[in-house]
C-alpha cells in the first residue's frame, strides 16, 4: 500500500510488456480501465480500493493472465462470461456489489485452484459446471443470495480443501457420500442455508479426517452417538 489516490490512468495500457500490476490496498477510485486488454499481464491485483462500475469485459481478453484479484471494492454488474476463456489459477471478486448469476462458463477454468466470490449479491442456483474444476482447492461462495438445490456435482471436487457456501438460501438434501468423496478436506462450512442433513454413525465416519465442519442453521435430523 502506497496510499495512492485518484483513478487508474488509461495510459497504463501503453505498458504493453508489463507482466504484473499490484495496486492493492490503496485509495484508488473510478472505474477499471479497459486498456488492460492491450497488455500481457500474468497478474492483476486491484483489491481493497474504492473502484466502481462494472468489471470490464475486456479483461476476458487477457489471454496469459493467471491471477485476477479485484476484491473489496464497490464493483457492480455481473461476472463476465468472458472469464471462461482465461487460463486463470486464482480469481477473487469478493466483497463487492456484484449481481446476477454465477456464469456456467466458470466451469471452463480448468486450471483454477481458488475461486472466491463471497459477500456479493449473487443469486439463483450454483452452476453444476463448478464440479468440472478438477484442480480447485478453495471455493468460497458465502454471504450471497444463492438458492436452489445443493449441486451434487460438487462431490467431484476431489482436490478441494476449503469449501464455504454459508449464509445463502441453498436447499435440498446432502448425502453422506458428498463428505466421503471430499476427504480429506480441511474446512467445510455449509451453515445458515436450508439444507437437510441426516445424522447417523455413517455420517460421523465420513467426517473423520475433516478438521472443521460447520452445519449450523440448517435442517439437521437424526442423532449421533459418540463413544
Amino acid at each position: 500500500s502506497n496510499k495512492l489516490t485518484g483513478s487508474i490512468p488509461t495510459e497504463i495500457g501503453e505498458l504493453k510488456n508489463l507482466l504484473g500490476i499490484e495496486l492493492g490496498a490503496n485509495d484508488l477510485t473510478g472505474e477499471i480501465p479497459t486498456d488492460f486488454q492491450r497488455m500481457k499481464l500474468f497478474e492483476l491485483h486491484l483489491y481493497d480500493n474504492r473502484l466502481i462500475g462494472q468489471i470490464p469485459l475486456e479483461l476476458g481478453e487477457l489471454e496469459d493472465v493467471k491471477v485476477i484479484d479485484v476484491s473489496s471494492n464497490q464493483l457492480t454488474g455481473s461476472i463476465p462470461t468472458e472469464f471462461g476463456n482465461l487460463p486463470m489459477t486464482d480469481l477473487d471478486l469478493s466483497s463487492n456489489n456484484l449481481t446476477g448469476c454465477i456464469p456456467s462458463e466458470i466451469g471452463m477454468l480448468q486450471k483454477l485452484t481458488s475461486l472466491k466470490l463471497r459477500s456479493n449479491q449473487l443469486v439463483n442456483k450454483m452452476p453444476t459446471t463448478l464440479g468440472l474444476l478438477n484442480n480447485l482447492t478453495d471455493l468460497d461462495l458465502s454471504s450471497n443470495h444463492l438458492s436452489g438445490p445443493f449441486p451434487t456435482e460438487l462431490r467431484n471436487l476431489l482436490a478441494i480443501r476449503e469449501l464455504n457456501i454459508s449464509f445463502n438460501q441453498v436447499t435440498g438434501d446432502v448425502q453422506v457420500d458428498l463428505f466421503q468423496n471430499l476427504q480429506p478436506i480441511d474446512s467445510l462450512d455449509l451453515s445458515h442455508n436450508h439444507i437437510r442433513f441426516e445424522l447417523d454413525s455413517t455420517f460421523l465416519e465420513s467426517l473423520w479426517r475433516t478438521q472443521k465442519v460447520i452445519l449450523t442453521g440448517n435442517k439437521i435430523e437424526g442423532s449421533l452417538e459418540i463413544p
